[in-house]
């Protein structure tokens, strides 16, 4: 029997360390060691139980930063995978970090088992959802910026 996949979450909602607890639990291969609010507590956690991946729930640059360079320097083969919240969906500003997955906080069900055991074998995984919400808002600004530098006869002609 292959061993578990151990998961380490740090975030801050009740509501999805619950969730994911839940989801994790019903599966027969991965194992959540610890769900934690407390990033003090990162380093203990990270040499007691020595994550195959560690997620974590808020995509603010800095937050994963931070995060990751305290799990580097005491588990460097973890892997990382962020969960999305929709305040904070700004999946380009994180793709230049060590990262090897992400998904949306609302795709904690079979997506995010499936991005999970991907990234526990090695592969990069985002969800779907991610890309498709991070296109739209790339496409919304570009219009928006486009629009703004159109004078009113250009707006006039486009609206022909």
């Amino acid at each position: 029997m292959l061993p578990k996949i151990r998961i380490l979450l740090l975030d801050s909602d009740p509501s999805i360390r619950t969730l994911l607890r839940l989801v994790v639990g019903a599966t027969s291969d991965m194992e959540m060691l610890e769900a934690t609010t407390d990033i003090a507590q990162l380093p203990r956690l990270c040499i007691e139980f020595v994550p195959h991946i560690f997620l974590i729930g808020n995509s603010n640059k800095t937050f994963v930063i931070d995060n990751l360079l305290v799990l580097r320097e005491h588990t460097p083969h973890t892997r990382t995978i962020i969960l999305l919240s929709p305040d904070t969906h700004r999946l380009t500003d994180l793709l230049d970090l060590p990262i090897h997955g992400s998904c949306v906080k609302a795709e904690i069900d079979e997506t995010l088992v499936h991005i999970l055991r991907a990234v526990a074998g090695g592969a990069t995984s985002f969800s779907r959802r991610a890309i498709e919400e991070q296109f739209a808002a790339n496409i919304d600004r570009a219009i928006a910026e486009l629009d703004a530098h159109l004078t009113p006869s250009e707006r006039r002609v486009l609206a022909l």
